[in-house]
């Protein structure tokens, strides 16, 4: 890997880890349309 990848997945690493005063970025929403786990099923 290059260092210019590697200080990549460091800069993606340290804003995506969680801290203490705010949460992660997520995915930007759940894609329910594609969920092979049936959990709407139960309502």
């Amino acid at each position: 890997m290059t260092d210019a990848r590697l200080r990549q997945v460091y800069a993606y690493q340290f804003d995506s880890k969680h801290r203490p005063k705010r949460y992660a970025p997520g995915p930007g929403g759940l894609d329910w349309a594609t969920d092979s786990t049936s959990s709407l099923s139960i309502f």
